[in-house]
């Protein structure tokens, strides 16, 4: 009974994000991270394959990005950890890596700014077309009259 009090709580506290985790639920339990993958447009962009290693390199987690985001609970305060891409969507070139820092408040940093939600989101672009095609065009590159 008290696990399932506790599942419930959590899931109502994690629907509000603006919720403070105080430092025993941040101690017991780590602190919750969101991984989002993004298109361009800030749509989701699901197939990608991604994983979270810390700062040893050592793999902590891996999954494969759908429409909602992946979240995970045991990162703890003071750690910088990097999502990386193994294998991006078809039609997609893979993202930089992301490295993020989970903040003695509990909150996450990546890219120099603090994120109040703790998400991470990674956004995968479309390879630039090549233009041109160099060749064979039939014309002559001498000036007309």
């Amino acid at each position: 009974m008290g696990l399932i009090v506790i599942g419930i709580i959590f899931l109502v506290k994690k629907v509000f994000k603006d919720f403070e985790y105080d430092d025993e639920f941040i101690d017991k339990l780590g602190v919750p991270v969101q991984f989002i993958k993004q298109d361009e447009s800030e749509n989701p962009l699901p197939g990608a394959k991604l994983q979270v290693v810390d700062e040893a390199g050592n793999f902590m987690y891996e999954w494969e990005s759908t429409e909602e985001p992946f979240v995970e609970i045991r990162f703890r305060v003071g750690q910088s950890y990097t999502m990386q891409e193994i294998e991006a969507p078809e039609g997609y070139a893979k993202a930089e890596d992301i490295v993020f820092t989970i903040n003695e408040d509990g909150t996450v940093s990546y890219e120099g700014k603090e994120e109040k939600n703790n998400e991470v989101i990674m956004i995968d672009e479309k390879p630039k077309q090549q233009s041109g095609g160099g060749g064979g065009g039939g014309g002559s590159s001498d000036p007309q009259p």
